[in-house]
């Protein structure tokens, strides 16, 4: 599954679930309780498939599916804690048009999504992706064309429908939830009925940048006190033809940096895991290893999102964060954003 987010740079934050009317916040709760529930049905029962019929079945696509479900799990979790005011949106940098036919997916619509190829942009996923999903989910079938443009500053994005018919009173509710939740967003969302219907989401984007490219071989650092984690990254970083080093806990890692840089062979990227039990984490450890190296690249590792070190990484040292669980396309995008 590719996830097209490449960096989290803090930018303007928008505490968009505190300004929700009651009502509309109650309505959509309830709304990604239901999505949640069917999202753990999908995982729960692929699962037992697989253990009940692992020889009979086509057992990668189902696990393509269980991996599907878990992002879509995450990026619901990480609504339901916007909505609680606990946490506040990030704007972050995504790759337009993966983002954009990710979420397409994810809403179960098979339509294909034109626009410009490559193109960089800063928006806050969480609120912007709620609404674009909402808005497929409640068209479903109709969907015939989806078109996308940048234009000064602003994203637009049209959803043509096959057929013009009278939105029932959930879909009259919920465009009153989109759009409420878009003003808040500085964005607007329109419906035009013609011939054929339109549904179009108007909202401001901070930059459009060209696309990124792939990253020459570097050498990486990954602390993590969880080994069988650390241990994926590693492979992973290996398989994107990166030379890794893994340590399990602060000390081990500064020890590593140090001998790594008196040995002429510096690293050029560390990934720290936020917290480690009874030690020193990322947040301890990057300020020792940056009075050796002052312009060392640092990601932030953590599960905990909420936690100002994450939501604020660049006033903390860092250069971006990689969100747990993560995939391939994950690290490669996270990596990605640190040269180019």
């Amino acid at each position: 599954m590719t996830s097209p987010v490449s960096s989290f740079e803090q930018s303007n934050q928008v505490d968009t679930g505190s300004v929700l009317e009651p009502e509309l916040r109650m309505m959509l709760m309830g709304m990604l309780g239901h999505r949640l529930n069917n999202i753990l049905a999908v995982i729960l029962g692929n699962i037992s498939l697989v253990q009940s019929a692992a020889g009979q079945i086509d057992c990668s696509s189902r696990f393509e599916l269980i991996e599907q479900a878990i992002f879509r799990a995450r990026e619901i979790a990480n609504q339901l804690q916007l909505l609680s005011g606990e946490v506040t949106s990030q704007v972050v940098s995504v790759e337009l048009m993966s983002w954009l036919r990710e979420q397409v997916t994810q809403a179960g619509v098979a339509c294909e999504v034109a626009g410009p190829t490559r193109v960089q942009a800063e928006l806050d996923i969480d609120w912007i992706g709620l609404v674009f999903q909402g808005v497929l989910s409640d068209a479903g079938t109709a969907v015939s064309a989806i078109s996308v443009s940048t234009d000064e500053g602003q994203l637009s994005i049209r959803v043509e429908l096959s057929t013009c018919s009278t939105p029932s009173r959930n879909q009259r509710n919920n465009r009153l939830l989109w759009q409420a939740i878009l003003s808040c967003n500085h964005g607007n969302l329109t419906f035009e009925s013609t011939p054929k219907s339109e549904i179009s989401l108007f909202f401001p984007v901070d930059r459009v940048l060209p696309g990124t490219g792939p990253v020459l071989k570097k050498r990486v650092l990954v602390m993590d006190d969880e080994e069988a984690l650390g241990e994926l990254l590693e492979d992973m970083l290996g398989f994107l033809g990166h030379d890794v080093v893994r340590t399990l806990n602060g000390d081990d890692a500064l020890q590593c940096f140090q001998h790594a840089a008196e040995e002429g062979s510096p690293f050029d990227l560390v990934i720290l895991d936020l917290w480690v039990p009874n030690g020193l984490g990322g947040a301890e450890v990057l300020p020792l290893m940056r009075q050796r190296s002052p312009d060392l690249r640092a990601i932030v590792s953590s599960g905990y999102w909420e936690d100002a070190t994450v939501t604020s990484q660049g006033d903390q040292g860092f250069h971006g964060a990689l969100a747990k669980p993560f995939s391939l396309d994950d690290v490669k995008q996270v990596l990605e954003a640190q040269w180019n």
